[in-house]
């Protein structure tokens, strides 16, 4: 999560989160998860969504889906917000692993935007 506070009270707040991540070596198939962006809390309100199915068999991929995920917020106050990219499983059994000991490996880019 990150906390942005916004210059204007009419304006939108767009979110860019990419992150390296991968389903390890030997998983086996079928496992998905889910990725959001939110803002005010996990639980707040969705601005951004993507899923993923890692599969061996047909239908599903073993590349970047989940990250980057996109979203926008149409904010109406000077108040500062909390920002969180979440991940949750679906069905999985299987870990995904974030690289997060390298401080490039995640991003999250923040922009307002008068309107």
């Amino acid at each position: 999560s990150c906390s942005f506070t916004p210059k204007s009270s009419t304006s939108y707040v767009v979110v860019d989160m990419s992150a390296k991540y991968e389903c390890p070596a030997g998983a086996s198939g079928n496992d998905d998860y889910f990725s959001t962006l939110t803002v005010n809390g996990p639980a707040g309100t969705e601005i951004g969504f993507s899923y993923q199915r890692f599969s061996t068999t047909a239908g599903g991929d073993r590349s970047g889906v989940l990250f980057p995920v996109i979203g926008r917020y149409t904010n109406s106050s000077t108040s500062t917000i909390s920002v969180c990219a979440n991940v949750r499983r679906g069905t999985s059994d299987d870990n995904i692993s974030f690289d997060a000991g390298n401080a490039s490996s995640m991003t999250m880019i923040i922009t307002e935007i008068g309107r």
